[in-house]
């Protein structure tokens, strides 16, 4: 094998290996869940990688009209937009969910602290 191949090689496993790192939001131990995320994040990223060098194949045709590459290439990315969009909102609407849930905990921490605030209050008025 080329050194060229293997570095091309070892600069996507780690790629991947951060994409899972990052899925998993860097956790020491994993659950059985965790691993099922793992397997998604490599299913997904074969076929991000497939889909780059099918695009790489495409472009690098010779003796097809370029015009022919060019429309099958912008049909290809006109189907990839009106995928993403859905995506995009439903990413959106778990993002403000997510972001509602941490005001909400945070709320009641912090009436949960000024309750033991004035408990302890309460009993140094109590103690003297």
């Amino acid at each position: 094998m080329s050194k060229k191949k293997e570095i091309k090689e070892k600069n996507e496993l780690d790629e991947l290996l951060q994409t899972i790192k990052k899925s998993l939001n860097n956790k020491a131990t994993l659950t059985k869940d965790d691993m099922s995320t793992a397997l998604e994040v490599i299913e997904i990223n074969k076929v991000k990688k497939e889909l780059l060098d099918t695009t790489e194949k495409m472009t690098a045709l010779r003796y097809v009209e370029k015009q022919k590459i060019k429309t099958a290439l912008n049909n290809t990315l006109n189907c990839l937009k009106r995928e993403l969009n859905p995506l995009l909102e439903k990413e959106q609407t778990e993002k403000d969910k997510k972001k509602d849930e941490r005001e909400s905990n945070k709320k009641k921490t912090k009436k949960s602290e000024e309750k033991t605030e004035n408990v302890s209050e309460a009993q140094q008025i109590q103690n003297n």
